[in-house]
């Protein structure tokens, strides 16, 4: 026990209530004076003699914590600086703490290493606090410290291992009920109590998002490391543009089996389709939420506890359609729990065996399942009570009013001669001697025990001797029952009438059961009846007496007369209107009712009633114990019709049986199978037979539960559990057995479909999807493409052409490479285009042929007198222009044609007065394959060459086309005088030598003149040519620098469509 001192310490931070004065300033100054480097290393020896609070310097266990380390305080002695309860010698962090363990007594002398603490030697303590009392040398380890733990220096008050929380081994910690690792407990991750939210898990102490198997998570993203090209091996490392990622590293071309699939945002990558959720067995075929791609084929991956039933994950435990296993159904008014289908209760039932009932008011049911009332006694608020009137004396219901051995209180017996009278015992006639003295029977419950006597009474009713009365009244028909079991000599009972007179007919009755006492039971219809009770000749005495009533319906009532072991059948009909309320259902229908007795020596009885099958409406069936309060009612054990099961308690008492109907207008003719006996050990009553609820397939684990085959397939039930079974290869998929190896519904797995491809079909082979396009064609993320003609797949999958080039024959081509095909041109817009990945289509007269590649336009000429020139510039190569008049686009319907126009990157062409129509104007090349980029030009102007005046300019050699229809007739040559429609050019040499002009080609028969002046023909003139046919043409020397004319004429009126040749230029 600590002294008074060291009480005092308890809680006091400085260390210096109850020392004298100095001894707290050499507390407080213990660092300053250090610090000022002075002779002060005597001050820890002289502080701890002096403030000690053991006089005696003898080792003391003070049981008292370690006064706290308020910090910052330096050790003067070979003391590190470690606060109290430290085991070491580290140095101090400074943080104060209080060590609640078991102080230990320091009885040696060593040398003190400077640990502070309840140290009792006379060491020199470098100032670390301390209630250094001793002069025992202190080990190092601190005083009170039960433990060999290293103290960090964080305040603590530990006790030790708490004895209520058990140890958890290294890497896990007590989070409430038990030992958890906080590194990837989802409920408990860092720390107890943080749980994670659905869709993360925990990962290293941390809340993270949860990645498919397969995935890692990079950021808050799900990555497959080993195909995404930002993630490409792990995360963060990215592959340059232009590259994929295969098998977790950046390459041009994918690994096997990996396959180049192309994403929604355009980006490709490369993935292993028969793994890839997004990609699985195809590109672009992603597999639903919740499913994994395996093999090629989306299947359904279950968590834990859960099972795929039809395409779905559940919870076999608590699905009420997939019962303990999958197709298991729960029957209506039925839950699953614990994989079993149970009945379902309402508000203040409860289930007990497979019957909801209310434990507040069942007698065999009070207050718990299982908890029966004693005979005679009702369940009011979960307790078993008598009925009002009545005691409970010893273990029966007594009315101590009229109770001889009980009269007026348990026990109280009147002795020989007497009769109990309203609680007193009296000497003569009983008071209920007269039927106007008779006894009044409370009807509140369907069983009362009555206790009287018959002593000194005399004989009114004429049924055996000495008789008393009691009287009853019934509001409604009902089976009333009374017996005398129990009592000591040979009595008599009978139903007298309201009366009061005689008996009604039939109903003394003397010997019952074998024994002399007796038992009485009839329907009764409403209204006062007496119960008379008499000994046999002059037998009187105490006695004891059974009452007991139960409702009849409203139709047909028939007595049972046999209980023996084994079924009775019986055939009714139900019609009218019901007048009973079943304890399972409202049953507004009809009834019939069925009562019978047992005897004292009844041996307690399974029963079982059922209508199932053999009733075309919608049965309900009840069973009723007057001395039992819950009532055993079914409403559709059997689909629309009932079957119960319970046991009849021993002894003797009345029951019934109620065939009723679920609503007003259920009714009609049924029959009810009735068994008596007990099923062999194993076996329970389900309908009419006796079955085994652990291998009966339409009563398997409860009656009624039905185990449906799979189509295609088996069931069994074992161990009370449907067990379906499908052929070998074949699983069980939503109640029909399918062959999952070739199944495209079921491929691999239940619910896994394989998606056809647009255009294509799909087949299931080996449990792995395979799609299939036909012939020619390709699939490209789940659509059958061309590849030779698709130019968002051309040549492969997600290789798309660049506007303006279309997809042929597998390439990316110029939609206008051809004249069939040609991109339409307005006169003076700017084309620019590419001819680089065009074919070679067409040929010209000039630059070698144009055997380059080349693209076609078409341009439309509405007649007019106009002069249109057409330039194109060439990036790269030497280009080559033609026009055509004719689709065909040969060197036949050619009309223009320029190779180099000042340079081999410029071709100009010129039409003067074309006739109207459509012309193709072909972008070509000189040399073979050549191709690039070029620019295309044209300019029009109005044309007026009739005359001299104003003729139109040829500046370099080429074709010109015009029409000389609708023009003036301005000139005539020497060579031809005529009056036909004329046209004039002006060509100025750029150099001396021969110009040769021809209008081969012209559309009617041509004049041709030239000369150096205007109109003259004296260079040369000429109608027709040998080899030209009606054509003409001049050959004249020409002066560089010199202009000269050229007229366009025609045979006598003739005019029309010309061509004009001009070389040598």
């Amino acid at each position: 026990m600590p002294d008074a001192g060291a009480r005092r310490l308890v809680g006091d931070r400085d260390g210096s209530r109850g020392y004298p004065p100095f001894c707290a300033t050499l507390r407080r100054r213990a660092v300053p004076l250090k610090s000022q480097n002075k002779l002060w290393w005597l001050v820890p020896a002289l502080f701890a003699a002096a403030c000690s609070d053991n006089v005696n310097n003898t080792p003391v266990d003070t049981d008292v914590p370690v006064v706290k380390d308020t910090g910052g305080a330096t050790d003067l002695g070979s003391d590190s600086g470690t606060p109290a309860d430290d085991t070491g010698g580290a140095v101090d962090s400074g943080t104060p703490t209080e060590d609640t363990g078991t102080p230990t007594e320091d009885t040696g002398k060593p040398v003190d290493s400077g640990t502070p603490a309840d140290d009792t030697g006379a060491a020199v303590d470098g100032g670390t606090p301390a209630d250094d009392t001793g002069a025992a040398v202190d080990s190092g380890t601190p005083a009170d410290d039960t433990g060999g733990a290293v103290d960090s220096g964080t305040p603590a008050d530990d006790t030790g291992p708490r004895p209520d929380v058990p140890t958890c081994t290294s890497g896990q910690s007590f989070c409430g009920t038990g030992c958890v690792d906080t590194n990837t407990d989802n409920t408990n991750c860092g720390t107890c109590g943080v749980a994670c939210a659905a869709g993360q898990s925990c990962q290293v102490g941390l809340c993270r998002r949860s990645c498919s198997a397969g995935q890692s998570l990079c950021g808050d993203v799900c990555s497959t490391l080993d195909s995404d090209p930002a993630n490409c091996g792990s995360c963060g490392t990215a592959c340059p543009a232009g590259q994929m990622c295969s098998a977790g590293r950046c390459a041009l071309t994918c690994a096997a089996p990996r396959t180049v699939c192309t994403s929604a945002a355009g980006v490709m990558n490369c993935v292993d389709t028969l793994t890839d959720a997004a990609n699985c067995g195809a590109c672009g075929n992603a597999c639903s939420t919740g499913q994994s791609c395996v093999a090629g084929a989306c299947r359904l991956v279950c968590p834990a506890g859960q099972t795929e039933c039809s395409n779905a994950c559940v919870d076999t435990q608590t699905s009420n359609a997939n019962c303990g296993a999958c197709g298991t159904a729960c029957a209506t008014g039925q839950s699953c729990a614990a994989g079993v289908c149970r009945r379902n209760c309402g508000a203040g039932e409860t289930l007990c065996g497979d019957a909801c009932v209310n434990t507040q008011t069942s007698g065999t049911h009070c207050g718990a399942c299982g908890r029966t009332c004693p005979s005679g006694q009702s369940c009011a608020a979960g307790a078993c009570v008598c009925p009002m009137g009545q005691t409970l004396c010893g273990a029966a219901c007594i009315d101590t009013q009229t109770s001889v051995a009980n009269c007026g209180a348990c026990g109280r017996t009147c002795t020989a001669g007497q009769t109990c009278t309203a609680g007193a015992c009296v000497t003569g006639a009983p008071a209920n001697d007269l039927p106007t003295g008779a006894v009044v029977i409370s009807l509140a419950t369907p069983a009362s025990t009555i206790m009287g006597t018959t002593t000194s009474a005399t004989n009114q009713s004429g049924c055996g001797g000495a008789d008393v009365y009691y009287r009853f009244t019934l509001a409604r028909r009902e089976v009333v029952y009374v017996d005398t079991f129990g009592t000591a000599y040979d009595t008599e009972l009978a139903f007298a009438p309201a009366s009061g007179t005689g008996t009604i007919t039939g109903t003394c009755t003397d010997d019952s059961c074998g024994g002399t006492q007796s038992q009485l039971a009839r329907v009764l219809d409403a209204g006062t009846y007496y119960v008379v009770v008499s000994g046999y000749s002059t037998n009187s005495g105490p006695f004891t007496l059974h009452f007991q009533h139960l409702p009849i319906g409203s139709g047909a009532v028939t007595q049972i007369t046999s209980l023996s072991a084994g079924t009775q059948t019986f055939m009714g009909t139900t019609s009218g209107t019901g007048v009973l309320t079943q304890s399972c259902t409202s049953a507004a229908g009809p009834e019939t009712s069925y009562w019978f007795m047992t005897c004292p020596t009844f041996a307690a009885t399974q029963f079982n009633a059922a209508t199932c099958g053999a009733a075309t409406w919608d049965t309900v069936l009840e069973q009723r114990s007057a001395a039992r309060s819950a009532n055993i009612c079914n409403d559709d054990g059997c689909g629309a019709q009932s079957t119960i099961t319970g046991t009849l308690a021993s002894g003797a008492g009345l029951h019934s049986l109620y065939v009723d109907g679920y609503g007003a207008g259920s009714a009609g003719p049924y029959t009810l199978s009735l068994t008596f006996g007990t099923c062999p050990t194993g076996q329970n009553f389900c309908g009419t037979a006796c079955v085994s609820l652990q291998t009966s397939a339409t009563n398997c684990g409860a009656c009624g539960t039905v185990c449906a085959a799979p189509v295609g397939g088996t069931t069994a039930c074992v161990a009370g559990a449907c067990v379906r079974s499908c052929p070998a290869g074949q699983l069980n998929c939503g109640g029909t057995c399918r062959a999952v190896a070739t199944d495209a519904s079921n491929c691999g797995a239940c619910g896994t479909v394989c998606a056809a491809p647009v255009g294509g079909t799909t087949a299931c082979v080996a449990g792995a999807c395979v799609p299939s396009c036909p012939a020619g064609l390709t699939n490209c993320g789940g659509t059958c493409r061309n590849l030779a003609t698709d130019s968002a797949n051309c040549g492969a999958c997600g290789a798309a052409c660049v506007a303006p080039t279309t997809c042929a024959s597998g390439a990316c081509r110029a939609s206008n490479e051809t004249c069939a095909t040609p991109a339409a041109y307005s006169v003076g817009g700017t084309v620019m285009g590419n001819t680089a990945t065009a074919q070679n289509n067409h040929t010209s007269t000039c630059g070698a042929g144009g055997p380059g590649r080349d693209v076609t336009y078409s341009v439309v000429f509405d007649g007019s007198p106009r002069t249109y020139t057409f330039t194109s510039n060439t990036t790269g190569f030497d280009g080559v222009l033609h026009v055509h008049n004719a689709a065909a686009c040969t060197t036949s319907d050619e009309v223009a044609c320029n190779d180099d126009d000042g340079s081999t990157s410029r071709s100009t062409v010129q039409l003067v007065n074309p006739p109207a129509g459509t012309y193709l104007i072909v972008q070509d090349a000189y040399a073979t394959n050549g191709g690039g980029a070029f620019t295309l030009t044209s300019s029009s102007v109005a044309l007026n060459n009739d005359t001299c005046a104003s003729p139109s300019a040829i500046t370099r050699n080429g074709r010109y086309i015009g029409t000389t229809a609708g023009r003036a007739a301005n000139y005539s040559g020497a060579c031809n005088s005529n009056t036909a429609p004329d046209v004039v050019y002006a060509i100025t040499a750029t150099r001396s030598g021969t110009i040769t002009v021809d209008t081969s080609g012209s559309a009617y028969d041509t004049v041709l003149y030239v000369g150096n002046t205007c109109g003259g023909s004296t260079l040369g003139c000429n109608d027709d040519t040998a080899g030209l046919g009606l054509q003409s043409r001049v050959a004249f020397a020409a002066t560089a620098g010199t202009t000269y004319y050229v007229v366009v004429d025609g045979y006598s009126t003739n005019s029309g469509a010309y061509v004009l040749n001009v070389s040598g230029l």
